[in-house]
This record gives structure tokens, sequence and C-alpha cells, in this order.
């Protein structure tokens, strides 16, 4: 997550959404004290802090952001992530976490196939929400967010919303990406089809993205 203060701006960062190549554009107009010792103890601690003294962690949700900052805080800032088609996502996060030994989940993903891997998020689902919906909402299901940019056409979004910032827009880096076949090519099978709809169903219906792989 990044906030400025300068700008007035909180961008939530969901993984695999292109936020790495956000960040490194909107760095310099944003600021926060090193993730160590106290800092670092205090971002996990349901204890409001000051603004300009929180540590936040690379994937605070929208909810804790609120809720550390103040809800007087928060709601004067615009709030803004990045959304991606639910099918795109999935097969992105599959191989980011297998190509990245330090992830989390590494171990796991690296001896599964996707439909493994798959039904392995699957089984995790009620103690790790995998939605991109549920970083955004609060308690009654509310986003907290507002614009939304869309993944599909970031560049334009990514304008529009620098243009809304006062900030001169420039083209976004690539980066942290994940080398994989076109992601249409991991849905032939119909049991990969059927998790993403499943695991995903939030997604789809609050972002409007299309349940047909072929759309």
């Amino acid at each position: 997550m990044l906030i400025s203060h300068s700008h007035h701006f909180i961008f939530i960062h969901i993984q695999k959404t292109a936020g790495q190549s956000l960040k490194r554009v909107l760095a310099p107009f944003c600021s926060q004290p090193p993730r160590t010792g106290l800092r670092r103890l205090l971002s996990h601690l349901p204890v409001p802090e000051d603004s300009r003294d929180i540590a936040f962690r690379a994937h605070t949700t929208a909810r804790w952001a609120r809720f550390k900052l103040s809800p007087a805080v928060f709601d004067r800032y615009t709030r803004f992530a990045v959304v991606r088609n639910p099918f795109d996502r999935a097969v992105s996060n599959y191989h980011f976490v297998r190509q990245r030994p330090e992830h989390h989940t590494h171990r796991y993903a690296k001896c599964m196939d996707f439909v493994e891997y798959l039904a392995f998020l699957k089984s995790r689902r009620w103690a790790r929400d995998p939605t991109q919906r549920g970083r955004l909402v609060d308690t009654h299901g509310r986003l907290l967010v507002d614009p939304l940019l869309r993944f599909e056409s970031l560049e334009a979004d990514f304008a529009t919303l620098c243009a809304r910032l006062g900030i001169d827009a420039c083209e976004l880096p690539r980066r942290n990406t994940s080398r994989h076949e076109p992601w249409r090519e991991y849905y032939r099978d119909p049991a990969a089809r059927a998790l993403v709809l499943d695991l995903f169903a939030a997604d789809f219906a609050e972002f409007g993205y299309s349940r047909t792989v072929d759309a």
C-alpha cells in the first residue's frame, strides 16, 4: 500500500494487478517510515496510529487501512486500486508463486499443476479470502475505493487518474511479470474453469468480468 500526503491518495495494492509498476511511478510522491522494529509490530496490531507514522504492509486491505488511519483521514483521500480478469490473474498468480521460492506458498505450488493449485486455494478459503473484492470492501461489503483501474486498460485509466491527482502521467514500467503461456490455454480443462468461477465468484459479480473464457 502507498499513501501520499502531498497529493492525498491511497493506493491499495492487490497482488498480480501491476501494483509494482504503479508503485515505481508513485513512490516519489509517497513516504512512510521503514518497516522495522516497533513500526513493523504496530502495523499488525489493531491500534490506530498517526497517518504519517504508519509503516503499512505491501498488501494492506482497504478495511485495515481505514481503521489504522481513521475514517476521517481515509475518506478524505482518493483511494484507488487495480483489478484484473480473475481468469487471467489466477494463471499469473500461479506462475508467480512457483517462480518465487521466498513466497509463503511456494513449497506447495512448486509440486502442483494449475488445477491442483486452485484446489489448494479453495481448501484454504476459510482462512484466507483469495478474491480481489475482499481486499477492497468494509465489513458490510461496501467498496472503499474509487476509482477502480482495470488491468486490461491500465495505461488509459492511469493517465486519467494522474490528471485527477495532479501528477504528470508517464509510461508504466513492466515489473514483476511472470512467464507463462497465454492464460486462455489453461482453461481447456473444465475443472480449471469451474474452480476459478467458484473461487472468484465475488470478483466476477462485483467487477463485471465475463464468466466465459472466450469472451
